[in-house]
C-alpha cells in the first residue's frame, strides 16, 4: 500500500460511485509486484463512510504484493478504478 486518504468526491468519481459530489470517499493507491517487480500502480476510491477505519489502518506489516485489509464486506460494487478501460 503507497497511501490511504479521505478526499471529498469529484463529480466524475461521484458519479460512479452513485454519491452526491463532495462525499468524502478513500483513495487507496497501491503498487501491484510481479516476481517481487513492480508492476504498475492501482488507485481506488471507495466511499468513507461505508469503510470506517479504513483510512486508519496500519498496512505496514502487510505483504506488498497483497496488502491485508481489515475484515469488510465486499464493496466491489462501490469500487471505481480510473484506469480501467
Amino acid at each position: 500500500m503507497i497511501s490511504v486518504s479521505r478526499v471529498e468526491s469529484d463529480d466524475q468519481i461521484a458519479g460512479h460511485l452513485g454519491l452526491e459530489p463532495g462525499t468524502p470517499v478513500l483513495r487507496l493507491e497501491r503498487l501491484r509486484l510481479r516476481n517481487r517487480q513492480p508492476l504498475g500502480v492501482t488507485v481506488r476510491h471507495l466511499p468513507a463512510g461505508e469503510l470506517p477505519g479504513l483510512a486508519h489502518h496500519d498496512f505496514s506489516d502487510a505483504p506488498r504484493s497483497q496488502p491485508r485489509a481489515p475484515p469488510y464486506p465486499s464493496t466491489n460494487r462501490h469500487t471505481h478504478n480510473p484506469q480501467a478501460p
